[in-house]
């Protein structure tokens, strides 16, 4: 949205802002909009020319996709793969390709402890259905309450 500050630190700047703050200045009387040319006139084109550039220009806000190359390892129970990440976009390797860095060579190569894994993914299971007894057993819901058997 284009306006020209009037009643503000600002007053005679005419500038581009978002939308939202736009209307709240003018409905604050602390500026006016400034319409586009008529249509066909010769400001028209030239506006939104303007306005497209505007459009086109990067935003704080905007997602950045990461640029380059980045290397990693990612492991579930006793698998492990390699990462490697280009542009925004991960392929995974069973095995350390040929371009891959020595140091995430080293961490692949190093030993590692799949039983702790597998007992903490034991561990999730086990809470987990002790959770869902406690649930059944609970029977907080609708039906539970209504025809819970009461204590004599």
């Amino acid at each position: 949205m284009k306006i020209k500050h009037i009643n503000s630190p600002k007053a005679g700047i005419v500038e581009h802002i978002r939308n939202d703050v736009g209307l709240t200045l003018v409905a604050a009387g602390l500026a006016e909009e400034v319409a586009l040319p008529p249509r066909g006139s010769a400001g028209w084109l030239a506006a939104r020319k303007e306005q497209s550039a505007l459009a086109t220009t990067p935003d704080a806000a905007d997602t950045v996709v990461p640029s380059g190359t980045s290397w990693g390892l990612y492991q579930q129970l006793d698998k492990v793969v390699v990462v490697k990440t280009v542009n925004g976009e991960s392929s995974f390797y069973e095995t350390p390709p040929s371009d891959c860095p020595e140091d995430v060579r080293q961490r692949f190569r190093a030993p590692r402890n799949p039983a702790a894994a597998v007992a903490a993914a034991e561990e999730f299971d086990k809470a987990t259905r002790e959770q869902m007894a406690r649930d059944a057993a609970d029977k907080t819901g609708v039906f539970g309450t209504l025809f819970r058997k009461r204590a004599s």
